[in-house]
């Protein structure tokens, strides 16, 4: 075993998703890390909500930490909070910390 996953960049979900079934604790971290690699204000609330649904805790506190430092940046906001209530109030808690 490498330790290196070919074509990571563009199956990061489907395998972090697998990684996350299938309990592949190395594989997962692979995954988390390329995924946060490329979150931007456009992908950053479904990078929190894939997080959040697969248990990708670190990713989810990246990208948690991301949307509370870019919120003004991130286009689907009104939407992303009427969906996701929890994961708001996470991300508000992050914000007022932030300080």
């Amino acid at each position: 075993y490498t330790d290196k996953v070919q074509g990571l960049p563009q199956m990061a979900h489907e395998l972090l998703a697998a990684a996350d079934k299938y309990d592949l604790a190395r594989l997962k971290v692979m995954c988390e890390i390329q995924l946060f690699k490329g979150i931007t204000a456009a992908t950053a609330t479904k990078t929190l909500v894939f997080a959040d649904l697969h248990r990708a805790k670190e990713l989810k506190a990246r990208a948690i930490e991301f949307l509370a430092r870019n919120l003004k940046a991130v286009s689907n906001w009104e939407e992303f909070c009427r969906e996701n209530p929890d994961l708001v109030a996470e991300i508000m808690k992050k914000v007022a910390s932030c300080n």
